[in-house]
Order: structure tokens, then C-alpha cells, then sequence
């Protein structure tokens, strides 16, 4: 399979997956290991450097992004399918996050 078919494939499905997703389902929580992640890792490093940059390349919908952001991250969510990213930006109004959240599309 090529490249543009696997791309091609992928956004097919994705696009159907964020439609499933956003009629099933309005808020899905965030899983315990990001909990725990966010809680060890990141936590502590905001309060020694006053800020933490994260990449979430295939962010899908955001919402890890979004939990990132909450706790302060300076966030990029990067996906390449365009339902996803609308979806994330919609998600991502303030007051929901205290650190900076973008998101791009792109791959």
C-alpha cells in the first residue's frame, strides 16, 4: 500500500470514528495512565520550570491535549485528519485549559 493510500485509508476512517464518536459519546475521560503521567512527570517539572512543551502528534479529538494544557503544558496537537482537529478546537475554548493549546493539521 502507498502512502497516499494509506493516508487516504486512514483519513476515511478516522473521519467516521470522530462522527461515532461525538454522537455516542460527549466526553470521554481521560485515561488513568495520562493521569499518572501528568501527575509524576509533569506536575513537578511546571512547578521547577514554570512551563512544559508538548508535542501530541495524531491527537485525534485532543482531549489529551487538552488535559496537558489544563495543567499548564504549552501544547501543539497535530493530526491529519481535518474532523479531528475542528473537533479539538471546538473542545479547547477557554477557560478549559491555563496553558497555551494549538492545534494543526498536517502529517
Amino acid at each position: 500500500m502507498t502512502l497516499d493510500a494509506t493516508t487516504h485509508s486512514y483519513r476515511s476512517h478516522a473521519a467516521e470514528a470522530i462522527r461515532n464518536w461525538v454522537k455516542g459519546r460527549k466526553r470521554r475521560r481521560v485515561p488513568p495512565f495520562l493521569r499518572q503521567i501528568i501527575k509524576t512527570y509533569c506536575r513537578p517539572r511546571l512547578i521547577e520550570q514554570s512551563f512544559l512543551r508538548v508535542l501530541d502528534a495524531g491527537c485525534g479529538p485532543g482531549l489529551d491535549s487538552i488535559e496537558f494544557a489544563r495543567v499548564g503544558c504549552d501544547v501543539v496537537g497535530v493530526d491529519v485528519v481535518p474532523e479531528f482537529i475542528r473537533h479539538a478546537r471546538r473542545l479547547s475554548v477557554p477557560p478549559r485549559t491555563s496553558g497555551t493549546l494549538n492545534f494543526m493539521y498536517g502529517d
